[in-house]
């Protein structure tokens, strides 16, 4: 496994049916579908960020000062079957934030897409491409 910052700890508990909220940009969405690299982290050091969804709350702390962005939900289950390591990671506002590592290729990432269940739209995904919602 790549080299981790020393702060990464897996938290086994983050598994089975737990949802993980991930923010998902209007470039990534294709007439209602999302890009596989929705799941890829690109800074060095830092793993995929992903909220856990433990409250109706954290819906609203991972939008925050990220209005234009929709919202997706994967199970944890879906992440551990690539063998993860899922390590809290608070941050001011969003203490239920979390990082992924290593970092996913395509057939891993291919998998979290078709795991991936709509949370919340932002305006720009038209409503012909929109499906039922994941609710808390």
């Amino acid at each position: 496994m790549e080299d981790l910052p020393a702060w990464v700890v897996d938290d086994a508990e983050i598994a089975g049916p737990i949802r993980l909220l991930r923010r998902v940009p209007e470039l990534l969405v294709h007439s209602g579908r999302i890009e596989k690299s929705v799941f890829d982290e690109r800074a060095p050091g830092c793993g995929l960020s992903v909220t856990i969804w433990e409250a109706p709350g954290d819906l609203e702390d991972i939008l925050r000062r990220h209005e234009d962005f929709s919202v997706v939900c994967v199970p944890a289950s879906a992440f551990r079957e690539h063998n993860v390591i899922i390590s809290r990671a608070p941050l001011v506002g969003n203490l239920n934030h979390c990082e992924i590592f290593p970092r996913m290729t395509g057939g891993p990432q291919k998998r979290l897409r078709a795991a991936a269940r709509w949370v919340s739209y932002a305006d720009w995904v038209l409503p012909e491409h929109r499906e039922d919602l994941e609710t808390f």
